[in-house]
Order: C-alpha cells, then structure tokens, then sequence
C-alpha cells in the first residue's frame, strides 16, 4: 500500500509540475501576442485618441478572427505588407516607454475584450491622410475615427 502512494503522489507531483510549465508556456505565448498587438497599435496609432488605438486593436483582433488571415496576433501583424510599420519602420522598439505602456494597457483590455468592438467589425483601414487606396473602393466604409477610415471586406475581390 506504501508503494502505491509513493506512486501516486509522485504522479500527482509531476502533473503539477506539467501544469505549471503548461501555464508557464501558455503566459509566455500570451505575453508575446500582447507585445505585437501593442507594438501595432503604437506604431499605427499612438497619436490617436484611446478610442482610436482600440479601433486599430480591433481591427488587428478581427483580422485573427477572419478565416482570410493567419490564426495569431503576430503573424497578421508581420504579415508582409499589411501594416507600414513593419516594413518602414528600422528600428523596432517603442521609444517613448511611457506612451508605449499606455498603449499595452489598450491592447490588454481589446484582447481580454473589455471594450466592444468600435470598427464594427473592420478588418482595414487607411488613414486619410494618404490617397485613397485601391482596396477601398470594393469595400463598405464603416467610419473614421480620428485621422484613420475604417472599412469592411465581404471577403472577395473584384
């Protein structure tokens, strides 16, 4: 009987110790997508108002949500040409931290879905300082919020 309880709490202890590096590894995935989104909202929209960079979060949240796009929040924010700064942008890290740590703090609320989504469900966007983009003209304008205009894709192109 003592050998079939040593057994089993050496079972029940390498379970826990299974859990704890399965958590481990699922906070570590976590804190990496939160860390792209973040970035994007920073360099697409930090000079936006905060209903402004949860617009962009959202768009970047419905991107990975749409069967169009990758599955992860990184891959469709490194997605080769979907948002400028990551192929204009050398050097890569945020360099106002104080603003940066704000911004985190919107991504974090748009990805644990604080706040509903104010892009009605947009997966693009332009900013309306630049000439309208081709892409827009197939698509239904849903609204501007600040300097960014927001649209929605049917999921096909003319």
């Amino acid at each position: 009987m003592r050998a079939v309880n040593i057994m089993a709490n050496m079972f029940n202890t390498a379970l826990i110790g299974l859990t704890i590096i399965g958590c481990a590894a699922f906070n570590d995935a976590k804190a990496a997508q939160l860390e792209c989104l973040a970035k994007n909202i920073y360099f697409e929209a930090r000079s936006e108002s905060v209903e402004g960079q949860r617009a962009v979060a959202h768009v970047t949240m419905n991107r990975v949500k749409h069967s169009y796009w990758p599955d992860t929040i990184c891959e469709v924010v490194y997605q080769p040409y979907q948002f400028s700064w990551t192929h204009l942008v050398e050097d890569q890290e945020p360099y106002n931290r104080d603003l940066y740590a704000d911004v985190y703090k919107v991504a974090k609320e748009v990805y644990n879905g604080k706040h509903e989504d104010n892009t009605d469900g947009s997966t693009f966007y332009y900013a309306e300082y630049i000439a309208m983009p081709n892409w827009a003209k197939q698509m239904e304008r849903v609204g501007q919020i600040d300097t960014h205009i927001f649209f929605k894709w049917d999921g096909t192109w003319d």
